[in-house]
């Protein structure tokens, strides 16, 4: 069975162009139409199905390359409304249907293990990515990305009032000028999910807002599970069991993660000018207070912190070679800490730090005994409240990592993770998980 030819005809003419483009898709979608359910699909009909998506993906990004910024425009009222990733999807999918997978194929998928998925939510990625490379609209999504979330105004009077909010796998307590968010996914001991990424990331939004708040702490709960039961742990990484049953979204976990979560850590929050203006508007100093051990994605958050405090047992690692995808933006920023080679070192071979090594000290800024941890954060915190903290880090982070140059990154991390996701050996990897 041949799928559908690559070459999309580009003609500069948007409406023509679009008519094209649908009329490509249209044709490849009813072939697919035709063949089995996944799970009763040949090897050789799912390979057809993903060649056919395939296909679409490459005209897809045929129109883009020429009508992105268009695209972008119109989905933004003219960059005046600011919407999230996902949310850009949906208008997408209600405006230029061509561009996206429908509603309904995208949803059938996502409840299917990877192994019988077709590459739908490849195409959303192929999207961003797109958007990303424009200068323009790349920054407007970021900036789009780092608002904060609605409810994060109720929470934010709750934790004035009362200096203690609960969100279950979540918690965040002020401390002095600081407010110590702490991270309490017990049973997997602290290993992300959609779940805690959300949770976390709208607790990150109540302390930036908070004008109370000078400084952000992020620490790992007492664990309940067996093996370290009563004992702090930082975070274990992406949680494996649910990457392998197909709970981890590309677009809403992988791609928003790293736009929305990290960026705040880093940037602070993006705030309509008619918000009275907040220390969180230029971000704030964030501390990691590390017990046990930052694999995976815990040790990407602390790359992010202005002052990492860990306890003399504490092991870094990055896994995701291994698992077989890309670990957000650690690419990108390790070799800032521990330079380039042993930055391949650990994301091509697995290498871990520990904390009182001699590279572990270029991760983290003082190491101490488990029992001198509270004091220590409370030291920092009292370091870093300082009035012009949040301003010199603002202008530490701008010389440090160039807005330009981030999107060009996370524009082709789009594109290779949704890629990874998929791909044979991970597929293999996580049915023995």
């Amino acid at each position: 069975m041949e799928h559908a030819a690559v070459e999309l005809r580009i003609t500069g003419d948007f409406n023509a162009d679009y008519a094209a483009l649908a009329d490509r898709v249209a044709t490849a979608e009813a072939v697919i139409a035709d063949m089995p359910a996944p799970s009763e699909r040949s090897v050789a009909l799912h390979d057809e199905v993903r060649a056919q998506i395939s296909a679409q993906n490459a005209a897809r990004s045929q129109f883009l390359m020429e009508h992105r910024k268009d695209v972008y425009r119109r989905l933004t009222d003219r960059l005046q409304a600011q919407h999230r990733i996902s949310e850009l999807c949906s208008r997408a999918a209600d405006n230029f249907p061509a561009l996206v997978p429908r509603p309904d194929l995208l949803a059938a998928e996502q409840v299917l293990p990877l192994d019988q998925r077709e590459g739908r939510e490849s195409t959303l990625a192929l999207l961003i990515s797109a958007f990303l490379r424009d200068p323009q609209c790349g920054k407007h999504l970021l900036a789009s990305m780092r608002r904060p979330n609605p409810e994060a105004w109720d929470l934010l009077r709750e934790f004035s009032a009362r200096g203690v909010i609960d969100l279950g796998s979540v918690t965040i307590e002020r401390y002095g000028y600081g407010a110590v968010i702490t991270l309490q996914n017990n049973g997997c001991l602290n290993a992300e999910d959609l779940d805690l990424l959300n949770r976390l990331e709208l607790a990150v939004d109540v302390v930036l807002l908070s004008r109370d708040t000078r400084v952000g702490v992020i620490r790992g709960g007492v664990m309940t599970h067996r093996k370290y039961a009563g004992r702090r742990v930082f975070c274990a990484g992406i949680n494996l069991k649910k990457l392998s049953g197909g709970q981890i979204p590309i677009v809403d976990y992988m791609i928003s993660r790293e736009m929305g979560l990290i960026e705040k850590f880093r940037r602070g929050l993006s705030l309509a000018e008619d918000v009275p203006d907040v220390r969180g508007r230029f971000g704030k100093p964030w501390i990691g207070a590390v017990e046990g051990f930052a694999i995976g994605g815990g040790f990407q958050m602390i790359l992010n912190f202005d002052k990492v405090i860990a306890s003399e047992e504490v092991y870094f690692s990055l896994p995701a070679a291994h698992e077989g995808i890309v670990p957000g933006t650690a690419n990108f920023r390790l070799a800032r800490h521990v330079g380039h080679k042993f930055a391949r070192q650990m994301i091509l071979f697995g290498e871990k730090i520990y904390a009182a090594s001699e590279t572990g000290k270029l991760i983290c800024d003082d190491v101490v005994d488990a029992d001198a941890m509270d004091g220590s954060v409370e030291a920092a915190i009292e370091q870093l409240s300082g009035a012009a903290a949040a301003a010199n880090r603002h202008m530490l982070n701008i010389a440090d990592e160039p807005e330009d140059e981030l999107l060009s990154y996370l524009a082709e991390f789009c594109l290779v993770q949704a890629e990874r996701v998929l791909s044979e050996d991970v597929i293999a990897k996580v049915k023995a998980w």
